[in-house]
């Protein structure tokens, strides 16, 4: 038995023959091509949701920043609402002389 394993080793480096023959190596090819598929689409699976987490996170950045802005403005709009409603209180006053003098 350890003498054919070692003359089919002698032959086989002599001859250069392929290791493998018959459907064998149809199946060892076919056992790699799945295998680059998987680690293909591992791969590609791992970069996509980094993709998408990092869009994510810039969209969260964007939105927070301008819903700071428009928060801000409101805030504005309705101060400078009610300034214009002072200032009409004012423009009144004068027209009626009774509460000048009540004041």
């Amino acid at each position: 038995n350890r003498h054919v394993l070692a003359f089919s080793g002698i032959l086989r480096l002599i001859l250069n023959s392929s290791p493998n023959s018959g459907s064998v190596i149809s199946y060892s090819e076919e056992l790699y091509d799945t295998y680059n598929q998987k680690q293909f689409f591992a791969k590609g699976i791992k970069i996509m949701i980094g993709v998408l987490l990092a869009v994510l996170l810039i969209n969260f950045a964007f939105f927070t920043h301008y819903y700071k802005l428009a928060q801000e403005t409101t805030e504005t709009v309705l101060v400078n609402k009610s300034s214009l409603e002072d200032i009409g209180k004012i423009k009144q006053l004068p027209k009626a002389p009774c509460l000048l003098m009540k004041l």
